[in-house]
């Protein structure tokens, strides 16, 4: 039986996905899905360079817009891993956010189901949302 404010927070759950005429994740899962085949194996680096060669942009620009400096644009164009937060100074140098969009083939349910298949075979690790009182 669910403690109270859980029981409170499935309800507000519930009620904000009626009130959507879509689910949410499943939505998000198709405009992932609807992505053309090129972006999707496209590397974070080679977007970034398309992205400032189509903004007609030399590194050091977008490094002043950016507010980095053009060794870490250099090095964000090479491939090496970056922070989230670098990547977002990065795309506000072009003016743009970032949005991360999963490219799963799943709906929200089969994925749910994936997870619980994977936890009853105990490739996930059970833990508990909140302690034990």
């Amino acid at each position: 039986m669910p403690r109270a404010p859980d029981a409170q927070a499935l309800q507000h759950l519930r009620n904000l996905l009626k009130s959507r005429s879509e689910d949410p994740i499943n939505a998000v899962l198709r405009a992932g899905r609807g992505l053309p085949a090129d972006w999707r194996e496209s590397s974070l680096a080679e977007l970034v360079v398309w992205l400032r060669r189509r903004c007609d942009m030399t590194q050091r620009q977008l490094a002043a817009l950016s507010g980095l400096t053009r060794a870490k644009v250099a090095q964000i164009e090479a491939g090496q891993d970056v922070q989230w937060s670098t990547l977002c100074r990065l795309f506000a140098g072009f003016g743009c956010g970032l949005t991360v969009v999963p490219t799963c083939r799943l709906s929200a349910k089969d994925l749910w189901r994936r997870t619980h298949q994977l936890w009853g075979d105990g490739h996930i690790p059970r833990r508990r949302r909140y302690p034990r009182k």
